[in-house]
């Protein structure tokens, strides 16, 4: 992961707080901002956001796939992610289509997605939903992993 820096962590919550960011969406524990510069922020909004923030953070770092969207930094506390921004995903058949499958059950019997799942805990039920991926050089990739089994144990 490249560093941005705490200053910097500083700056964007200044702006967040002036509405300086558009607001592209947010779910029970984060808000999502475009930073306008090709990336996105990732806002905890309590410690569930925050859970999912780290655990984003373990997967990208240990994972070698491309199938998720790259962390390029996070501040200490994991109340901040960077991650590069993506298109919306319109259909999850965009995802069908690119991995030459029917629908969501011939996509989890994938070894990609079987691996993916197993190694870092996560939801398969997730991997469903159009709304956790986007499109990065028109390839899909997944950009709400953090809601993992043990997330949604401690949440």
């Amino acid at each position: 992961m490249e560093r941005v820096g705490l200053a910097s962590f500083d700056i964007i919550k200044e702006n967040i707080h002036k509405g300086k960011y558009p607001r592209l969406g947010s779910g029970s524990g984060r808000v999502v901002f475009d930073l306008n510069n090709g990336y996105v922020i990732k806002a905890a909004k309590n410690r569930r956001g925050i859970a999912q923030n780290k655990a984003e953070c373990v997967i990208a770092k240990n994972d070698r796939s491309s199938m998720f969207a790259k962390i390029i930094d996070a501040s200490k506390d994991y109340h901040f992610v960077i991650m590069e921004k993506a298109d919306r995903v319109q259909s999850i058949s965009i995802v069908w289509r690119y991995y030459k499958v029917k629908n969501n059950r011939e996509l989890s019997g994938l070894d990609p997605f079987k691996k993916i799942c197993s190694r870092h805990d996560l939801l398969m039920s997730d991997l469903y939903r159009r709304m956790n991926w986007g499109l990065v050089k028109g390839k899909p990739v997944i950009i709400d992993y953090g809601f993992t089994k043990e997330t949604k144990k401690l949440y």
